[in-house]
């Protein structure tokens, strides 16, 4: 086969680069639409008031996003710096890796990362915090790094060994456990590095790495299974049927995903193909049924495990089919059919339509800030620092694509207008009121998560009113007129 390393792929890695570099100065000027939304505002405002990082399930791997939040807050830089700062990590780590797989000449791989942050992406760039991200990221430089290594000493064994092996296994470990995910994609392209007789996936000395791969994908599915959020998709494969198998083709989850890939996601269907029909044209049967088989493999098990959601959720859950779907393209087509000029026309247009798609999803996280500041203007108006509102309007959910995170969204948002005391909304059940006594309470945020009290909340960023209890509304007492 052509060479990875080949001009055709070393120009489109440079635009590869120039569009991570492109996504972090995006993540600069969506800041707020990324930072004050659901997961994010919850990590960041445990961050600053625990004063510690907040690796949710095992998943190590985040800790390289977190520490920025987590040192900003620890220099008592100020709030909205904290948060941007959190924006750019994601990002900042995506280019970082980029760059450092093109520093080693591991061009295909930067090809592959910048594929994988923008064929299926427009909503979830907003949703920054599923670690399934970082762990890609990871995995990436994981394979990078080993295959630069065994370039570099494929002469010298023994300190080829001694060197890459403990790296790999640390950077293995974190991949995968960085998000259960993480395994197909490990596993796919394995194989298909070794099928392929990518350099040192075709040695005999890479039987000993395969090993610590299994070991650490196995100790990873059984420590995802006894947790309380991997759980339950764990349970979905564990105890499915052949009749659920066989409904996956008909599915509402595989409905969306036919009718959005051919609306949103379409260049990746073009990727696919065309690397495909190249495969069957270069004789790479074998190579051909193993991608197609794969592909067709995870898009079985994401419709078994998951279920139709919003689309920055799913979308996240759908995006390692770019990998799966994509290296046919990256390491035979490119290379072997296309010349530099050609490579660059193609990647930039390619770059550019999914970026058209990401700013055109950001009005509903522009729309969900304008919420919020509605809500922080009604309250401020009518001097109201804590405020429950009733979960009877589903409405609400639609518009915000979640509810949870508002209690954290909110004090982030009085906290970067200064405000003293610093406001809170809620949006909860009756039943979860009645629980944890809002009515009554006066010390502490409350939240579907249960109470988050006054002691524990950091005051050089938030000053939470003790002195009286919350206000319990419902929504239409709380959204503003155009006319106020």
């Amino acid at each position: 086969m052509t060479s990875p390393n080949s001009n055709s792929l070393k120009a489109a890695a440079k635009v590869s680069i120039g569009l991570l570099l492109v996504l972090l100065i995006g993540s600069i000027v969506f800041w707020k639409e990324r930072m004050l939304f659901s997961d994010a505002s919850y990590i960041v405002f445990r961050i600053i008031n625990n004063g510690e990082l907040q690796l949710q399930v095992g998943r190590y791997g985040a800790f390289v996003t977190q520490v920025f939040p987590y040192v900003a807050s620890k220099l008592h830089l100020p709030l909205g710096t904290v948060l941007l700062l959190y924006s750019l990590s994601f990002n900042l780590f995506y280019l970082f890796v980029g760059v450092l797989l093109y520093r080693m000449r591991q061009y295909a791989l930067t090809v592959v990362l910048a594929l994988y942050v923008t064929l299926y992406v427009s909503d979830t760039y907003f949703w920054t915090n599923n670690e399934v991200h970082q762990g890609i990221a990871w995995m990436l430089l994981d394979f990078g790094l080993l295959q630069f290594l065994y370039e570099k000493w494929q002469s010298n064994g023994k300190r080829f060994l001694f060197i890459s092996l403990p790296l790999f296994a640390l950077l293995t470990f974190i991949a995968i456990y960085t998000h259960p995910l993480v395994m197909l994609s490990f596993g796919f392209l394995w194989v298909f590095f070794l099928w392929s007789k990518q350099g040192f996936f075709s040695t005999r000395l890479s039987i000993i790495y395969a090993f610590f791969v299994i070991f650490i994908c196995v100790s990873k599915f059984f420590a995802s299974q006894n947790n309380w959020y991997d759980g339950g998709f764990i349970h979905n494969i564990t105890h499915t049927t052949l009749p659920a198998i066989l409904k996956t083709f008909r599915s509402e989850l595989a409905q969306d995903f036919w009718h959005n890939g051919f609306t949103n996601y379409w260049l990746l269907w073009v990727i696919f193909i065309t690397g495909f029909i190249f495969l069957l044209l270069r004789k790479k049967l074998g190579l051909f049924a193993y991608t197609v088989l794969s592909c067709v493999l995870y898009f079985m098990l994401i419709c078994l495990v998951f279920y139709p959601s919003k689309a920055f959720y799913i979308e996240s859950e759908w995006m390692s089919l770019s990998i799966l779907g994509s290296v046919a393209f990256v390491y035979f087509f490119v290379p072997s059919v296309m010349s530099y000029r050609a490579v660059v026309i193609v990647f930039l247009i390619i770059y550019a339509v999914r970026i058209g798609y990401i700013i055109h999803a950001s009005e509903t996280f522009a729309d969900r800030l304008s919420f919020l500041e509605q809500v922080h203007h009604k309250m401020k108006k009518e001097k109201i620092n804590k405020l429950i509102v009733s979960d009877e309007d589903p409405g609400l959910e639609d518009r915000l694509l979640l509810t949870w995170g508002l209690p954290y969204e909110t004090i982030l948002f009085s906290a970067l207008n200064h405000d003293v005391p610093t406001k809170t909304m809620s949006y909860l059940k009756a039943d979860v009121i009645e629980k944890y006594q809002a009515t009554s309470e006066r010390n502490c945020l409350i939240s579907n998560f249960g109470p988050f009290c006054s002691q524990d909340i950091n005051p050089d960023y938030f000053r939470l009113d003790t002195s009286s209890p919350y206000e319990i509304r419902n929504l239409k007492e709380i959204t503003v007129n155009e006319h106020e």
